[in-house]
């Protein structure tokens, strides 16, 4: 006993720990101890007791518990030879107060492997004979139960010892194939020993890997051993050349599994060991473009396992530093494909954003997908492609269910299971659905819930989803105190939600307990509430197929319809109890739990869906419009303000007989209008001036103003006068400070800031982030690195919780914290710059290449961000400061100028204004040119021309020219000044930037008819001379010449000695105008040299043939790209009068279709179709030349085949839907359209691809992502061709008859007949509007906007789509209306049921069409009351207007661009006009086409033309939307419709 107790004191006396550490670490040592004491056990139990008290200091017990690892498997193994070990076993289990079976078997995987690792073959059978005596089962039965902690235990020597046990269990010697079912487990073993062992011996174990098997988990072997090599890359250790060994039997011996998943391996740290496997990666990926690893990095972040998704995300963190530049060139290069990519990267990272997993790699997960949102940049939400929304369905059958959850949910689970727990919970799980799916009998109905029960403790994403059907079947079978206690717990959750103090957990994103309660509820509700929604609509089809079921055919099948209608009855109760639940549940506590948890869009939906109920919608052409109490409109303007939906807000504020100020401060805030948010402040301070709110918020108009330095003057007066509010004046202080450069000030106002304090709830995440950049830029002057880096990576840290609650919206919500991570990156790398210095002290030059790198890298970065004054002020602001530093005062002017520019865009004169004396100030070059600008914004068109003179003539006469100076001068009321002397030495710059004002000074004059002819050609000429090379300035006076030569026309002067050059040779920015005014220009020429007789005048004679010189050399020198964008202009001019024109037009065609064999045969397969002989015989002679130059590339896309299925749809003329195969793999649906001339609608869509270009560079339609949804159109001959078929779409009337049938409002056999009655029956006896009024619209309410509330029950895609629907619809029906498109009924008006996009179809009606039918279509476009009705409450009021109005603006901004194009329809031989008109081999004028030009000209300037109107002066764009609008709802217009265009749906 002494001795023991001696042993226990001079252990711990050397060392901390004691004997067992001591021991622990003599593994030979304690292994023959334990057998000692184990055989002493039963002969001297009282020694065993005192040497564990005294050396160990534990009971008895827990020594054995220490003994039994190690001495079990020994005895098991020995008990045939050892006569003793049976009774030692005995003893054992007696000692621990357990039977000997349960004890044998607890450790069987010890034994099994024990048995195994010996080197002599008898063992195994001995110790598996003894259990089968001891259990009664057999060696494969043991082996089962033993398998997953017996491989666990068997990866010191995997290929050998697990062989032995696949033969036991398999038969079979196939290790792959054995491991495959059991790799993900054995790897978390790997995982676990080798990262989380403190153990080396278990490292080493972990790291002898057979790699047979690995191809199966590739991603999850790297991701397990890089981390590993990450650690201990600095100090090399023995265990790195272990990995570094293992790595290289994985790569290099294994070239065949590394060529088919290379993509999942990232490359390996840079260290010098791992320079072959590297390299042997790098060789086997091959050269991979930039988009290529974009694509294998979004595979890789969607990874089920956490490990490989941060593994990717750090591989994306060094790629996005190593091509920052080309990152940038691939995202301003807005190649559809390449921002499909970029799109799918940010939705990923904001995923990532969003991790669940509260281990330190989910963590760290978090923080890199930040730091990659940062380096990517705030790329404009117009830019980034939302992902379609799926709806969630509720499975009926169990089948259906359990599929469901293995499917997306199981597996998923059990892939990315962190641990053994997870993966057995989810496998289990797996293995009992797989049972019940495979059953014959009937299921107890909680089968599927118990199997799940495991895993729904611990993976919250399968919780979620079973939520609803364990409801659904507690509501549906359950009892009534059950449902009771349902919906109290629901409105227990969302009460303490809505309440005003309902504490952290709710209000806010918190990530807590609290958020997670209330969004399980949302989806809950939402689910429940679709779940009815499919019901109702089966119970109504089965109710309109009963009658069909009575009849005597049918009564032959006697037994399935008791059964069936039984089932419909059960069905129908079901659905009321899930009714009742979801009505007793108010929509305004719904409405307000989800404001204050900042689920806007869910808010706005349930207080709308109560608004509607209460008081009905702005619909004038419904039979009821509401009149809204003044609270529900406030509510509803709150919503729509943090939604950010300034359009919203005016059509709300329409719904109010008077805005209150608070409204108005709304509205004003969400547009931008500071000035006048700024008077409301004012008034407001003057009712109570003692009001902190209204301080702080004057504060921020200040800041929006730029009046920084007014700001920082109200700052120090509110500290003095309300000084216990100092924290929240000194964090709005900070703001102004740092972008003003006033360092001590700074300081003072952070310290201030620091303090304690009250805090204005205005002083908003803004006012932070800017404490956050001051406290950066501190560090930065102390030279802190330490500090700087830690203050970055804290602010990195504090959009995290916001950006994963925004992303799972929309980019869009996101996109204000994604602006802040860009600027932080700006830090970063302005930081690095400085190196050890501060930027006080350091100053750089333009010179310095590092610096002006960065500096291009920034404005490349802050060319795709969204061009809005929030997003970029601060970027702005940054440059000012850095450049202020620097003493670079004309790049702070500059920054100063494009602010300037952004506020002249966004209609902010005042701030402009502002912008400008500081861009003077500051020495900023081209101030002149901004200011005449917003002079010219202003409509004050003389002292904008007379700003660019001034400047003209101050500068060198040599640069602007003798002749260009006296042109200015000419008719001029200004006096000259002095002529400046002579300049010897011309910059290039500065003749770059008189070039630029003098092409303005030119294209003014020439708006303004300020000069003569002859001044605005030399002025133009001048341009050109200064800068030959410029497309603009050869495109503007190429367009002033043609604006003279029509008004030459138009005075009956042939002038033709202008010919236009358009500076295509120069580029290619105006192509879309220039080509095909260019061609119209030689055709028409060509037709009157024609008619005039060939050779008559000389003059004409000469003129022709210079104009043919140039198009020769049009051919030669412009590549054939640019003439396939005019291509059917050119083809539809193949039998033009003049041969000479008619050969040159052959050659390029020809040129074309050897070039763009894909893109134009189409067009040309057309016309070889011809029913006109000279058309036909023209385009064989096009192909037969084009192919004999043709040469077969070898990429290009081919069908390959035909799908062997065909639909056949019911219209007319019995159009048939096919799918093309391509040679990419993908299947391309078509609907192929005989008897139908589809050469007009080909034409439409290259008009409409047009108006987007034109859509997505105006800065107010661009954020709107105002477009018209493209198809191709492909015609065969003239009268037949192909349609692409647009997914997901269903036409207007085939939606509304559905619901109309599901309420119970529509039959397919007695409606239509009925409103044929009543128009028959009022015919001639009441006027048209009031027929509609009183007798059509009451049998049909509007119910469009329950299309929405059932297709996107998701509330984010609901509100997505419903704007998605107002913006497409009012660009279609504003482009409609100026073309004059006709035939718009219920069928050719679609809706897509994943966007809510609007997509018009079938165009022959174009031209206005659609005003000489029998009946004419007096409305402007379709905007009847379920169109309006889908609008929401606001009806056309807000969204649709305002697009309407910028769509209007868009249009006749560029009326001569749409005119060019237009013009070559009217000229086109194809379009057929009238239905007399019939196309012939030679052009003739038509008369029709002539007034069509000028009704479309006379829209576009204003006038109302074509509808049932009175002749009107020429409107402005806002007056001509609203009259467009009350055109289109009019009941006197809709009641004269023809009546199957049904102008009640």
């Amino acid at each position: 006993m002494n001795a023991s107790r001696l042993i226990n004191k001079s252990c711990y006396f050397h060392v901390k720990g004691g004997f067992e550490l001591q021991i622990s670490k003599a593994v030979l040592v304690r292994d023959e101890l334990f057998d000692y004491l184990s055989v002493r056990l039963a002969s001297r139990p009282k020694m065993v007791r005192e040497f564990a008290e005294a050396v160990f200091g534990i009971e008895t017990e827990e020594l054995l518990k220490k003994m039994i690892p190690v001495v079990l498997p020994k005895l098991v193994w020995s008990q045939q030879d050892n006569d003793e070990a049976v009774g030692i076993l005995y003893e054992l289990a007696k000692c621990l107060n357990i039977d000997m079976v349960p004890l044998i078997v607890n450790w069987l995987p010890k034994v099994l492997a024990y048995a195994l690792h010996q080197a002599d073959d008898q063992g195994l059978p001995s110790a598996l004979e003894f259990y089968c005596t001891q259990t009664g089962s057999d060696n494969q039965e043991i082996f089962a139960a033993a398998l997953p902690a017996l491989l666990d235990e068997l990866l010191i020597r995997v290929p050998q010892m697990i062989k032995k046990v696949a033969v036991v269990l398999t038969g079979s010697k196939d290790l792959p194939g054995f491991l495959r079912n059991h790799f993900v487990g054995l790897l978390n073993s790997i995982d676990r020993k080798m990262l989380h062992a403190e153990d080396f011996s278990l490292q080493k174990q972990a790291l002898k890997l057979s790699q047979s098997s690995t191809k199966h988990v590739i991603s999850q072997v790297f991701a397990a051993l890089i981390p590993f090599l990450e650690r201990d890359k600095d100090n090399p250790s023995v265990l790195l050349n272990q990995v570094v060994k293992i790595l290289e039997e994985l790569v290099l011996k294994n070239k065949a599994i590394l060529k088919q998943h290379i993509h999942e391996f990232p490359l390996l740290p840079s260290i010098p060991a791992l320079t072959e496997v590297n390299r042997a990666i790098q060789e086997a990926r091959g050269s991979m473009t930039l988009k290529d690893q974009l694509h294998d990095v979004v595979d890789g972040l969607n990874h089920e396992n956490l490990n490989v998704r941060y593994m990717v995300v750090c591989e994306l963190s060094k790629l996005l530093k190593l091509r920052n530049e080309n990152v940038t060139t691939l995202i301003n290069g807005e190649t559809g494909s390449d921002m499909d990519v970029l799109s799918s990267l940010i939705t990923s990272l904001l995923r990532g954003c969003a991790e669940e997993s509260r281990t330190t790699v989910g963590q760290r997960l978090k923080l890199v997908c930040v730091d990659c949102l940062g380096a990517l940049g705030a790329v404009d939400p117009a830019k980034v492609k939302g992902l379609p929304c799926q709806r969630f369905k509720i499975e009926c059958s169990d089948d259906d269910l359990i599929f469901e959850l293995i499917h997306k949910h199981l597996v998923r689970a059990f892939r990315a299971g962190p641990d053994t727990i997870i993966q057995d919970s989810a496998a289990l799980a797996i293995q009992e659905l797989l049972k019940i799916a495979g059953c014959e009998a009937s299921l107890d109905e909680n089968g599927i819930f118990n199997a799940c029960r495991g895993i729904v403790c611990h993976d919250m994403q399968t919780a979620i989803y079973l939520l609803p059907y364990l409801v659904l079947n507690a509501v549906c079978h359950g009892t009534e105190e059950t449902r009771e206690g349902i919906t109290q717990e629901i409105l227990s959750v969302l009460d303490a939600a809505a309440s005003e103090n309902s504490g952290a957990a709710v209000h806010g994103i918190s990530g807590g307990q609290g958020e997670v309660c209330i969004q399980a509820i949302f989806t809950l509700l939402d689910n429940l509430g679709q779940w009815v929604d499919d019901v109702e609509q089966e119970l109504t089809l089965s109710q309109s197929l009963r009658p069909s079921t009575s009849r005597p055919q049918a009564s032959k099948s006697k037994d399935p319809t008791p059964t069936y209608l039984a089932n419909l009855d059960q069905l129908l109760v079901q659905c009321k109890y899930v009714l009742e639940l979801l009505n007793v549940i108010p929509k305004v506590t719904l409405a307000k739990a989800s404001f204050r948890c900042r689920a806007y869009e869910r808010s706005l939906m349930y207080f709308e869906s109560h608004v509607c109920r209460k008081s009905g919608s702005f619909n004038p052409a419904a039979e009821k419009s509401g009149i809204f109490e003044d609270e529900d409109v406030s509510f509803l303007m709150e919503v729509y303000s943090c939604l950010d939906e300034s359009d919203g807000l005016s059509g709300l504020a329409r719904l109010r007989k008077l805005l209150s100020s608070q409204d108005t401060l709304l509205i004003n805030k969400n547009a931008g209008n500071w000035a006048e948010v700024l008077t409301s402040c004012e008034q407001a301070l003057q009712m109570d001036p003692t009001s902190v709110q209204r301080h702080s918020d004057v504060l921020n108009c200040l800041l929006n103003m730029c009046h920084l330095q007014a700001m920082v003057t109200h700052v120090d007066g509110l500290i003095s006068r309300i000084p216990k509010y100092k924290k929240t004046w000194c964090m709005q202080g900070v703001q102004a400070a740092w972008r003003l450069g006033r360092w001590d000030l700074m300081d003072e106002y952070v310290s201030g800031a620091d303090e304690e304090g009250l805090l204005c709830s205005s002083s908003e995440s803004n006012a932070s982030f800017d404490m956050d950049v001051a406290k950066i830029l501190q560090a930065m002057m102390k030279k802190d690195h330490l500090s700087v880096a830690e203050k970055i990576a804290l602010s990195k840290q504090a959009p995290i919780a916001p950006l994963a609650a925004a992303g799972m919206d929309s980019y869009t919500r996101a996109y204000p914290f994604i602006v802040k991570l860009h600027l932080l990156r700006g830090l970063e790398e302005f930081h690095v710059l400085l190196v050890n210095d501060s930027f006080l002290e350091k100053s750089f030059h333009l010179g310095d290449l590092k610096f002006s790198k960065v500096i291009d890298n920034w404005e490349n970065r802050f060319r795709f961000t969204q061009p809005s004054l929030w997003a970029r002020e601060p970027l702005l602001a940054f440059w000012r400061m850095v450049f202020g530093a620097s003493g670079l005062g004309a790049q702070v002017g500059n920054c100063w100028l494009q602010y300037a520019k952004l506020c002249r865009l966004a209609g902010h004169y005042e701030i402009a204004n502002r912008a400008i004396l500081e861009a003077q100030a500051a020495g900023g070059p081209n101030v002149h040119m901004e200011k005449s600008k917003l002079l010219w914004r202003f409509k004050r068109s003389d002292g904008a021309i007379d700003e660019l003179q001034k400047y003209l003539l101050n500068m060198p006469v040599d640069v602007v020219g003798s002749a260009a100076i006296s042109s200015i001068t000419s008719l001029s009321l200004v006096p000259s000044n002095p002529p400046p002397l002579l300049c010897d030495t011309q910059n290039l710059n500065e003749k770059r930037d008189v070039a630029k004002t003098l092409l303005l000074y030119s294209r003014w004059s020439h708006y303004t008819g300020q000069k003569q002819k002859e001044d605005v050609i030399s002025l133009y000429s001048r341009v050109r001379e200064l800068q030959p090379t410029w497309e603009k300035g050869y495109f503007y006076m190429a367009k002033y010449c043609d604006d003279v030569l029509v008004d030459a026309r138009k005075r009956q002067e042939e002038n033709t000695e202008l010919g236009p050059r358009m500076g295509l040779h120069r580029g290619h920015k105006n192509l879309f105008q220039a080509l095909p005014r260019l061609l119209t220009l030689w055709f028409d020429f060509g037709s009157i040299y024609q008619r005039s007789g060939l050779s008559s005048n000389k003059d004409l004679k000469s003129v022709h043939g210079k104009l043919m010189s140039i198009m020769r050399g049009c051919w030669k020198d412009l590549p054939p790209y640019r003439w396939l964008t005019v291509l059917p202009q050119l083809v539809s001019r193949i039998c033009h009068q003049n041969e000479e024109v008619v050969r040159l037009v052959k050659h390029i065609i020809t040129s074309v279709l050897r070039q763009y064999p894909q893109q134009a045969l189409w067009i040309m397969a057309a016309v070889s179709k011809s029913t006109v002989p000279s058309r036909r015989e023209a385009a064989a002679e096009i192909i037969q030349a084009a192919r004999k130059g043709f040469s077969q590339g070898n990429n290009l896309l081919t069908i390959l085949g035909i799908a062997d299925e065909a639909e056949i749809l019911s219209s007319l003329q019995r159009p048939k839907k096919i799918v093309l195969l391509g040679s990419d793999g993908i299947e391309r649906p078509f609907l192929c359209k005989p008897k139908d001339d589809l050469r007009k609608d080909a034409r439409m869509m290259e008009f409409t691809a047009m108006i987007n270009r034109l859509l997505a560079k105006y800065p107010e339609s661009r954020p709107r992502k105002l477009y018209i949804r493209p198809f191709a159109v492909i015609p065969l001959t003239e009268d037949c061709g192909m349609v692409e078929w647009v997914p997901h779409t269903r036409g207007l009337r085939h939606i509304l008859q559905d619901m109309y049938i599901s309420c119970g409002k529509f039959d397919r056999q007695k409606t239509n007949p009925q409103i044929k009655w009543i128009y028959d029956q009022c015919q001639g006896k009441m006027p048209e509007d009031e027929m509609l009024k009183t007798k059509i619209l009451p049998m049909f309410p509007p119910v469009f906007h329950k299309w929405f509330l059932t297709t996107f029950s998701e509330p984010a895609a609901w509100f997505r789509a419903r704007v998605a629907y107002a913006h497409t619809t009012a660009v279609w029906s504003m482009v409609g209306h100026i073309v004059g498109l006709g035939d718009r009924h219920g069928e050719n008006i679609l809706f897509d049921s994943t966007t809510g996009d609007c997509v018009h179809v079938d165009f022959s009606c174009l031209f206005d069409k659609g005003l000489q039918l029998e009946k004419p279509e007096l409305v402007p476009f379709r905007l009847t009351q379920n169109m309006i009705d889908g609008l929401g409450i606001t009806g056309y009021e807000g969204i649709f207007l305002k697009a309407c109005e910028i769509t209007l603006q868009v249009l006749r901004t560029h009326r001569e661009t749409l005119m060019t194009v237009l013009e070559t329809f009217i000229h086109d031989p194809l379009v057929e006009w009238t239905k007399s008109h019939k196309s012939s081999g030679v052009e003739v004028q038509n008369p029709h086409a002539q007034r069509v030009i000028s009704n479309i000209q006379a829209r576009l300037q204003g006038f109302v033309v074509g509808v049932g109107a009175a002749p009107s002066l020429p409107l402005g764009v806002e007056g001509q939307a609203r009259r467009l609008i009350a055109e289109a709802v009019s009941h006197r217009n809709l009641g004269k419709m023809y009546i199957w265009w049904m102008p009640w749906f």
